[in-house]
């Protein structure tokens, strides 16, 4: 693997050449990557390089902002546009895992569950396509998390038209 990246400067022959174990600030490469308008295949390989190094702020922002700012005018784009949200998707599930604030979980399994919808839609049909995180297990926890959350609205719904002070009647209690 390099140690390094190049980010072609637009409109001449020159590169700029980011050596990862001297990284700046991931709001100074994204000014970079917009100006020079990098294709999606840099913006994705950087941000994984922060996040190797554990400055997942920089990835979430860089992944974030290349969901719009991205070069995607060269061929094969769309596994680029997939690795993307798979990343940021499987990094909100980490989160939301660890999380013990249910708001601030529900919020993360959101962005997660959108991120994987919207990475879905774009090549729906070739299973040739890998997740960045281990996919089974990010799956199945979005699959929990959904399971989880309709249940939690069946019961409320269940408990409005019926307060548990009429379920006594019932024999299973």
């Amino acid at each position: 693997m390099s140690n390094s990246i190049e980010i072609p400067l637009r409109d001449t022959e020159e590169v700029i050449e980011l050596k990862f174990d001297q990284l700046p600030e991931g709001d100074e490469v994204l000014g970079i990557l917009r100006q020079e308008q990098a294709t999606l295949d840099l913006w994705v390989k950087i941000a994984t390089e922060y996040y190797r190094q554990g400055k997942y702020d920089d990835f979430v922002k860089i992944l974030d902002a290349s969901t719009s700012d991205a070069n995607l005018n060269y061929p094969n784009m769309e596994k680029d546009q997939m690795a993307a949200f798979d990343k940021l998707s499987a990094y909100y599930v980490q989160q939301a895992s660890k999380e013990k604030d249910r708001e601030k979980k529900r919020e993360l399994f959101t962005k997660a569950t959108l991120l994987y919808t919207t990475a879905d839609k774009i090549i729906m049909y070739d299973l040739r396509i890998t997740c960045w995180a281990e996919p089974t297990s990010v799956c199945l926890k979005v699959i929990k998390w959904i399971k989880l959350m309709l249940n939690s609205i069946l019961f409320e719904s269940i408990y409005k038209q019926h307060p548990f002070s009429s379920w006594k009647s019932l024999h299973c209690f």
